[in-house]
This record gives C-alpha cells, structure tokens and sequence, in this order.
C-alpha cells in the first residue's frame, strides 16, 4: 500500500485534486491519502490488530465500533495478559485509533482517563 505514493493511481488521485473539488469530494481522499503515507509493515501491523480487536468484541459480544472507554480498556487488559510491553500496548491502542480515524468514527474514547489509567497500570 504503501508503494501507492508513486503510482499511477496516486497521480490520478492529486491530480484530480487540484482540479477544483468541493471540500466534501477532497474529504473523500484524506483516509485514502493517509493510508499511502503508512509502510507496508506498519498496515500489516495494523491489520493484525484490528483482526485482534474485532474478534475480542465478537467473543465478548460488544459492538467494535466506535470503541467507549470500557471496551478499549477492556481491550487493553486483555492484551497486557499476553504481552510484556508498553510499547507493544501503546501499538496495539494506536492501531485501534488508526483504525477509527480511517472509518471516520468519534476517537474521544481514547483520550478517556480511563483508558487512560488503564494504560498506565498494564
């Protein structure tokens, strides 16, 4: 995906944009935009752990998306069970916030101190 900065598509994708687009057609590029600026690795990653999440959600049967506070810091108990890293959290939270941006949901949740606490103390 990553590649896609120096594609034909990409080329399409600003050219189009400088032709006078109304701010809402502009809007529709942005996730597509940001996603280009991610490395491969780093979508896999992501991927990864949104495949995690969602399955967290489908076996505790609560509704993935937007994430409230208690399902991430839920979520983040979880994870810090089987991972020994801040850093590994820290990816694992931010790959959730990504994930909510691209989708364009609410990510207010995250800056919840719960979350927050949570965090912290895993």
């Amino acid at each position: 995906m990553g590649s896609l900065l120096m594609s034909t598509e990409w080329r399409q994708v600003t050219k189009s944009l400088s032709t006078g687009f109304h701010l809402s057609d502009v809007q529709h590029y942005v996730s597509q935009i940001q996603a280009c600026a991610l490395s491969d690795a780093t979508l896999r990653n992501y991927h990864s752990v949104w495949n995690t999440y969602t399955k967290f959600c489908h076996f505790y049967s609560i509704e993935p998306f937007p994430a409230t506070p208690s399902t991430i810091a839920a979520f983040i108990t979880l994870v810090s069970f089987s991972v020994k890293s801040d850093h590994t959290i820290n990816n694992y939270l931010s790959a959730l916030r990504r994930l909510h941006v691209f989708c364009h949901f609410d990510v207010s949740a995250f800056d919840d101190i719960n979350v927050k606490l949570t965090q912290k103390l895993s």
